[in-house]
């Protein structure tokens, strides 16, 4: 995988995408919905290969971008925590 940079919302500099950071962020979203941990990690594992997998011929994307596409991967795994992904902003 080439290095692909992730431009942070409301901000104009970027940084490298960084598959653990996206991982531990899909697994606190599947605990949030009561999720066993096991199934959550499992999911986090899924989502995370298919978003490497999609940004395989990018080399800029935004982090809506990145909730965008791993939520619809998620959805497939776990609908309850892709929706808790897809939205934090606006439920915290």
């Amino acid at each position: 995988m080439s290095d692909t940079y992730v431009v942070k919302s409301g901000r104009h500099d970027s940084e490298p995408f960084d598959p653990l950071k996206l991982h531990g962020s899909i697994i606190a979203a599947c605990l949030a919905v009561r999720a066993f941990e096991g199934e959550a990690h499992d999911a986090a594992e899924h989502v995370c290969r298919h978003v490497i997998d999609w940004l395989e011929d990018k080399t800029e994307v935004t982090s809506a971008d990145i909730r965008r596409v791993s939520s619809e991967f998620l959805a497939t795994y776990h609908p309850e925590a892709a929706y808790m992904y897809e939205q934090h902003k606006l439920i915290l």
